[in-house]
């Protein structure tokens, strides 16, 4: 950027230009929120955050590359309140994380929408978790040949 004295006053970063105008980097545009409209700005604000914070652990944790992950989707609604319940308002969180090999579904409910969403981000993460386990497990055949390795993976695809 520079002045009328043609000199230049800072440089603006990609990041920054990002914040500025609120358009999606490559990695955000897998984040999908359903429900968010509903929610009161700073509830949604710090629940957008809380999301893309999990999903930034995710995928630098358990993933190897981010084109591994076709859409990460979190949906808040609230659930029907009852006449004695008015004041008080029940969330219900269901998130889906899907790849191609395996989608990952957690449900949590809770008067507290930090709370439930905490704990339907952390079961995601686990199911995750888990399966990257569970993968690296069938994967470790030592001393065996291609063919073999192969018909083994086969076997137990068709089982599940």
């Amino acid at each position: 950027m520079a002045n009328d004295g043609k000199k230049p006053l800072g440089i603006i970063a990609n990041l920054q230009s990002l914040r500025l105008f609120g358009g999606p980097g490559p990695e955000s545009s897998k984040l999908e929120y359903k429900g968010f409209d509903q929610l009161k700005p700073m509830q949604g604000t710090a629940a957008k955050q809380l999301v893309a914070k999990y999903y930034d652990k995710i995928r630098r944790e358990h993933i190897k590359t981010a084109s591994e992950i076709r859409y990460f989707l979190t949906e808040i609604r609230e659930f029907k309140k009852t006449p004695v319940e008015t004041k008080r308002i029940k969330y219900a969180v269901h998130i889906r994380l899907a790849m191609p090999s395996h989608v990952f579904n957690a449900d949590a409910h809770d008067f507290d929408l930090n709370k439930a969403l905490s704990e339907a981000l952390q079961e995601v993460t686990a199911q995750v978790q888990r399966h990257k386990e569970k993968i690296r497990g069938k994967r470790s055949f030592k001393g065996i040949g291609r063919r073999k390795v192969f018909e083994s993976l086969m076997r137990e695809e068709s089982r599940e």
